[in-house]
């Protein structure tokens, strides 16, 4: 990053990423930026999508990378998106930053709309390279399938896509059960009951706490390589380890590289319109509604 920019402060720092030092930030950073390259594909002409920008701390990273290119990031936190609007967009016009109005139990309870009916701001094939890193490690299954069609929606044909996870597999298992992961994750999302360090079920969703479901997610690693395909996304053979589950790897979360090659495909087309999203989320706002003004 240029030197002459500034950082985001220690309390926003540890809101977006739970690191409160600035250097410690910076490796993780340069970690993430060289696998965006390695990985992922990205090039410096191109025009780049975070999904979750945080506190802009990979946007000042990409600010002397992207020579040519352009930069556009969205979050739920209205006092990171302030931050980066008021610090980096000024000293990098390329640069920009949207606040995005979206529920999330543990980050942004005030959200007024739920990820899975959140559109992204954005033309379709507006982006050569979309990147996610620490949000579907934060998001429950209907809603990450959302955001992988609306990822697939605003790439360009060929364009690239780099996410983390935390992907759960046999290996990860006897890991667990080893005592060699930093998560258990003991419960299942919607059936609580699970023994630690099970094989994972094609699909689990499996998170740390029945309470606070959206700390901690992680997925069966098949069933999120299938997902990618059917939103018209074809993943790279292997993903990428991450250390957290006691594997060696570059960095503590997996990682999902994928070309856009398709469109979503017409099961999963047909299975969210049979689920009628639309009016789940009425009924979901309508509560939302009553909830808040009994909470003032």
């Amino acid at each position: 990053m240029p030197t002459d920019d500034p950082y985001p402060p220690a309390e926003l720092l540890e809101y977006v990423s739970g690191v409160t030092d600035a250097d410690v930030s910076r490796g993780v950073v340069d970690l993430h930026l060289d696998q965006f390259v390695r990985v992922g594909g990205l090039r410096p002409a191109d025009r780049v999508l975070e999904v979750g920008c945080g506190a802009g701390r990979v946007a000042l990273g990409l600010a002397g990378f992207l020579a040519g290119g352009s930069y556009d990031g969205f979050d739920i936190s209205p006092e990171a998106v302030a931050w980066c609007r008021d610090h980096i967009t000024p000293r990098h016009p390329h640069f920009r930053f949207v606040l995005a109005d979206v529920y999330n139990e543990f980050y942004q309870p005030g959200g007024r709309r739920r990820a899975r009916r959140y559109r992204f701001p954005y033309p379709a094939g507006a982006f050569d390279f979309v990147f996610l890193t620490s949000v579907f490690t934060h998001m429950l299954p209907h809603d990450l399938t959302h955001y992988l069609t609306e990822v697939g929606r605003v790439l360009r044909p060929g364009g690239r896509c780099y996410a983390t996870f935390f992907l759960h597999s046999p290996a990860t298992a006897a890991n667990i059960r080893a005592g060699r992961s930093t998560f258990r994750l003991p419960h299942r999302y919607g059936a609580p009951s699970r023994p630690v360090g099970a094989d994972p079920g094609y699909g689990d969703c499996l998170t740390e706490s029945p309470a606070e479901v959206e700390r901690v997610v992680a997925y069966e690693e098949r069933w999120v390589l299938d997902r990618f395909a059917a939103c018209g996304l074809a993943p790279d053979p292997r993903p990428v380890p991450g250390y957290w589950s006691g594997r060696a790897g570059p960095s503590f979360q997996d990682a999902v590289a994928a070309t856009k090659t398709g469109r979503v495909s017409l099961r999963l087309r047909a299975a969210r319109l049979m689920r009628a999203e639309w009016l789940r989320e009425w009924v979901w706002r309508a509560r939302l509604a009553v909830k808040m003004p009994a909470a003032r």
